[in-house]
């Protein structure tokens, strides 16, 4: 029995000593679990042995890096408690494939303590930090750098550039100015650079200053891990930096997806690259812009995109921001493609969470597609196009509105404000029947073009709910057009309908214009003002197809230098004032020899001298070059009046027309007629207003007072 006790007491008194020796001393194999016991920053002193020891018997981080570096197998690097690591310079660069480093079960702190250096150095394969607080790096250099032959690498759920993030706090942040800088020269398709989720990145403030930087690279995925899994256990919440994700220098094909991106000067920037998607990410309350969006050497995805089409999976949340919800700019001809995010609101789409513009394009920035996107509640405009290069497309957007599109949710300006040489946009769509905007419930316009050329507007509902019918007006007309030319406001011969209805005063505004066109698909109904008001403009061409319910007159043309504009509308009636009207209120009398000047010089109305069965003769003004014959609802000269536009006659230019009725189908019709003073050209007719009534078998009206 004694010999027994005493060989258990030798056995446990070895025992105990091979703890204490195992306590110093990790033994590593090919694949080994290394364990740091040590918050010292000494190197390995075993020389490649595959034990981590330093000098004092200890495994510091920096010893078993080294060791697992230089042995084969995949080593995964743990801690056996909870450590503060100050280095006094870099740590080892990590290029063993497959080298994991993991601070699960602990706190492990790893500070470069300002000393300006990178504190972890990537650059091999599938390589792995995770559960690790990193910070410190000083100036112009990063936490975490990925290097030249970084790929397949994680990096998932640290705290990046505080110590201890608090909420609105930085604890450490004076001393990280970069979080993690991506230089990786992968070019493989089939690899990606690396997975970075589940992190939180704060407080690099810096210079650079960004949470996540992606210089040049391609394949980074930002917000999913390798199984494509992006749910709030994934999501990176990068908060507090100078810009929250920075994408420069021709980096190509990364994804931004699932983040929480807040509390930086910017969100997120992509500056000259290209094949970035930008999707199902919360990017609130920055400083400046949500999303900055800066030239490009390909397209550019802000939400729908290659990865995703669902709008719901998409969507961006983009709201709360000091500037632009998403602010494009810089010269490029490559797509940027803003796609299926709600722009303004909270997360259900009812309640306004302001930026100042929704989205913001500037800056000679072309070919910008805005498509199905919420854009409501802002401070200022919807959207803003502003000395832009034009080639942009703005369809399929609720501005103004709730998500469902019924109720106001308004733009605390514009709902789309269009300024400074902003030309060839497209508001609309010219090639479907349902992809036109819904701009309604905004505080000031629906719509205001200033000094930009050629905009085409199509299929729109302006002033009305997504149903078409419910009122939603915007405060004052729904669409402002001043100092521009060659606006179009509807297609020829197209299918679809644009509404212009129920706004605070005119459908349309046209001051200072020329060569717009209002055509045959566009609605201008119960405006509180005129359904048209066109001021001191020249050369344009009106047909809308219906004006009706309006305050004052269906259309009224005002202003001294307001020449040559055709109007000759398919339906007008039932409107506040009379159908037309030049200058003041109700309908000026013909004078002789039509003399006088002013709005379409006052041109005289067509008077009717003769009938015979289905045959009316009579007098205009010489070079009324065609007669329109409306059939009427109402006694046009008096408001409420007007009819429907049954065709026009050439009739020469002598002074002289007649019209055989019957070619209209119109025999015992009430029938009014307007004269089309020519040259016969598109942008250089002039209309006169409806003249009274006449009809065939009944009492002939002629106008009761000719002015001297």
């Amino acid at each position: 029995m004694r010999r027994m006790l005493i060989f258990i007491f030798i056995f446990v008194a070895s025992l105990s000593g091979l703890l204490v020796l195992m306590a110093k001393t990790a033994v590593a194999s090919p694949t080994a679990t290394i364990m740091v016991n040590s918050a010292g920053d000494e190197p390995d002193a075993t020389g490649g042995t595959g034990s981590c020891a330093t000098a004092g018997g200890f495994c510091t981080l920096r010893a078993a890096i080294e060791t697992a570096q230089m042995q084969p197998g995949l080593d995964v690097i743990n801690f056996s408690g909870s450590f503060t690591i100050n280095l006094g310079s870099a740590l080892p660069v990590l290029s063993e494939a497959g080298l994991t480093i993991d601070g699960v079960g602990h706190t492990i702190r790893i500070n470069g303590g300002g000393n300006n250096l990178n504190v972890f150095r990537i650059n091999g394969e599938a390589i792995v930090l995770k559960n690790l607080r990193v910070y410190g790096s000083g100036i112009g250099y990063s936490n975490i750098w990925l290097q030249t032959n970084a790929v397949e690498v994680e990096i998932t759920n640290n705290i990046i550039g505080d110590d201890n993030p608090g909420t609105g706090g930085c604890g450490n942040s004076n001393l990280s100015y970069g979080g993690i800088y991506i230089s990786s020269g992968n070019v493989d398709a089939a690899k990606t650079t690396a997975w970075i989720y589940g992190n939180t990145i704060k407080c690099q403030v810096g210079v650079p200053g960004d949470g996540i930087s992606i210089f040049g690279s391609q394949y980074v995925v930002v917000g999913a891990d390798p199984l494509g899994n992006a749910t709030a256990v994934q999501q990176n919440i990068i908060d507090v930096n100078n810009i929250g994700i920075a994408v420069t220098n021709n980096a190509q094909r990364n994804q931004i997806r699932n983040n929480q991106i807040l509390n930086n000067v910017i969100g997120i920037q992509v500056n000259g690259s290209g094949r970035t998607s930008i999707w199902a990410n919360i990017i609130e309350d920055n400083t400046n812009y949500g999303v900055e969006l800066v030239g490009g050497t390909a397209v550019n995805y802000v939400g729908c995109n290659d990865f995703e089409e669902d709008d719901a999976l998409a969507r961006n949340y983009i709201r709360g921001n000091g500037s632009a919800g998403v602010y494009v700019t810089g010269v490029s001809s490559e797509l940027k493609y803003i796609s299926c995010n709600w722009i303004g609101t909270d997360n259900n789409g009812t309640s306004a969470d302001p930026n100042n513009y929704g989205i913001h394009v500037t800056g000679d920035a072309p070919s910008t597609w805005i498509v199905n996107n919420l854009l409501s509640g802002n401070t200022l405009d919807g959207l803003r196009i502003q000395n832009s290069g034009g080639s942009n497309l703005v369809m399929d957007n609720i501005i103004g509105l709730d998500h469902t599109g019924m109720l106001s949710l308004p733009n605390g300006q514009h709902g789309i404000g269009i300024f400074d040489d902003a030309g060839n946009n497209v508001i609309g769509s010219t090639f479907s029947t349902a992809t036109g905007n819904v701009i309604s419930g905004n505080t000031n316009y629906g719509i205001l073009i200033s000094n930009s050329p050629a905009t085409t507007l199509d299929l729109n509902k302006i002033g009305v709910a997504i149903d078409g019918v419910t009122p939603r007006g915007n405060g004052y007309d729904g669409l402002h057009v001043s100092s521009s030319m060659g606006t179009q406001i509807g297609t020829l011969d197209f299918p679809g309908t644009q509404i212009i209805a129920h706004n605070g005063e005119n459908g349309i505004y046209l001051e200072d214009v020329q060569e717009t066109m209002i055509v045959t698909n566009t609605l201008l109904l119960n405006n509180e003002s005129h359904g048209l008001y066109v001021w001191q403009s020249q050369g344009n061409h009106f047909t809308p197809r219906k004006v009706q319910g309006n305050g004052s007159a269906g259309v009224r043309i005002a202003g001294n230098t307001s020449i040559n504009n055709a109007v000759i509308p398919q339906e007008i009636y039932g409107n506040g004032g009379l159908p037309v009207e030049l200058g003041a209120d109700g309908l000026e009398p013909n004078d002789p020899g039509d003399a006088d000047t002013g709005p379409n010089d006052l041109l005289n109305y067509p008077e009717v001298t003769e009938t015979s069965g289905t045959i009316v003769t009579g007098t205009a003004s010489i070079n009324t070059f065609a007669i329109s014959i409306y059939e009427i609802t109402k006694d046009p000269t008096k408001p409420g009046g007007g009819g429907i536009f049954r065709g026009t006659k050439l009739v020469g230019g002598s002074g002289i027309w007649s019209i055989d009725l019957a070619d209209y189908n119109l025999q015992n019709r009430p029938v009014a007629f307007v004269a089309q003073q020519g040259p016969l050209t598109t942008f250089l007719l002039t209309s006169s207003p409806l003249s009274p009534v006449t009809q065939l078998g009944y009492e002939l009206f002629l106008p009761a007072i000719v002015k001297n």
